[in-house]
C-alpha cells in the first residue's frame, strides 16, 4: 500500500532499555500501526502524517547505568540503600534451602566441619520439619533474587534437650549422635526456663547461612532483628540464639541480647568423658548461646 511511506518511526537516543525490551517495544507499535490503519480510509491515509516513537537501546555504557549482575548486589553500588528483602521460605523453596545448607552450613560450620558430618535423611527430616512451622527467614538480594542469608526459627519447650537426647541416642551414624548429644547438652546447660514457671516456650533462632561478602554491609544485623520481630509478632515472651560464629556473636551482643553461655569446643566432654571437639581450628572455638526478652518490646526497624 503506497500510502504506508507516511508513516514515519522516530527513534530517541535516550534509552536505557536492554534490546530484548527495546524489541518487544518495536513490536507493540507495530501492532498499534497496523490496528491504526485498520481503522482508516485510503483518503484518510494518504492526508495523516503518524509519528510512532521507538526507543532505541544504548550501544555503551551509560554514566548512571549498571548491568544487571548474577553476583550479589553491593549496596554501595545499587540505585537503592539497601539491596536485600526479608520473606519467609515457601514450600516450593524448602529444597533449595536444604541444598544450601548441605552445601555450605555442614561444610563452613564448625564443629559439623570438624566432625564431618553430611547431611541425611534423618537430619533432612529435622529442617524440613522446622521449616514447616514457618517462622523461619530467608534473605534475599532484592535485584537478582539470589538467597544470602537463612536462619532457622522454632518453638523450643522446657523438654527439649531430653528430646534431643532420645533422638540421639538412637541414630547408627556415630557421628551424628556425637553432634546431636552437643546439642541436647547446649540446649539443657542454657536452659532460659529455669527460675520461670510461666515460661512454657520460647522462640529459638539459629542463622545457617550468610553470604560472606554481604556481612560487612549489615546483613547479620538485619536477619538478627527480623527474626526479634518474627518473634514479637508470633506473641513470644523471649527469643533465644545460639552461634558458633564470634562476628554474629558479637551483632546479636550489640542488638542487646544477653550472653547466658560460652562453651569452647575443647570443654565439651560426651558421656563418655572423650573431648570430642578438642581440636576444632580456629577463629571460631566455641558456641556462644544468647537470649532476650521480650516483654514490652516493640518490632525493631529493619532497612
Amino acid at each position: 500500500m503506497k500510502n504506508v511511506t507516511n508513516i514515519r518511526l522516530v527513534f530517541t537516543p535516550n534509552s536505557r532499555m536492554i534490546y530484548g525490551n527495546w524489541f518487544e517495544n518495536c513490536r507493540m507499535k507495530m501492532n498499534e500501526i497496523s490496528n491504526w490503519m485498520k481503522e482508516q480510509t485510503p483518503n484518510e491515509l494518504s492526508r495523516k502524517l503518524q509519528t510512532i516513537n521507538l526507543i532505541r537501546p544504548i550501544l555503551i555504557e551509560s554514566k548512571n547505568y549498571s548491568k544487571p549482575s548474577k553476583e550479589v548486589a553491593d549496596p554501595k553500588k545499587c540505585p537503592k540503600k539497601i539491596p536485600y528483602i526479608m520473606c519467609q521460605p515457601m514450600v516450593e523453596e524448602f529444597e533449595t534451602v536444604l541444598d544450601i545448607v548441605n552445601r555450605i552450613y555442614f561444610r563452613k560450620e564448625p564443629s559439623l566441619k570438624f566432625l564431618g558430618i553430611k547431611m541425611n535423611p534423618f537430619l533432612e527430616r529435622q529442617f524440613i520439619d522446622k521449616l514447616k512451622e514457618g517462622v523461619s527467614i530467608m534473605a534475599k538480594c532484592k535485584y537478582t533474587g539470589r538467597i544470602v542469608g537463612i536462619a532457622l526459627n522454632e518453638t523450643i519447650k522446657p523438654w527439649e534437650h531430653e528430646i534431643i537426647a532420645k533422638q540421639a541416642k538412637s541414630q547408627k551414624c556415630a557421628k551424628t549422635k556425637e553432634m546431636m548429644m552437643f546439642w541436647a547438652y547446649l540446649t539443657k546447660t542454657s536452659n532460659p526456663f529455669q527460675g520461670d514457671p510461666c515460661l512454657y516456650e520460647i522462640f529459638k533462632s539459629t542463622v545457617l547461612y550468610m553470604d560472606r561478602a554481604e556481612q560487612r554491609f549489615g546483613l547479620g544485623r538485619m536477619i538478627a532483628k527480623e527474626c526479634i520481630n518474627m518473634a514479637i509478632r508470633e506473641k513470644y515472651k523471649l527469643i533465644k540464639s545460639r552461634t558458633t560464629d564470634a562476628r554474629y556473636a558479637e551483632t546479636l551482643r550489640l542488638l542487646g541480647f544477653n550472653q547466658i553461655l560460652h562453651l569452647p569446643f575443647d570443654a565439651y566432654k560426651n558421656e563418655d568423658g572423650i573431648k570430642v571437639l578438642e581440636h576444632v581450628p580456629p577463629p571460631n572455638i566455641g558456641a556462644k548461646v544468647f537470649s532476650m526478652n521480650l516483654t514490652n518490646k516493640k518490632e525493631l526497624e529493619v532497612y
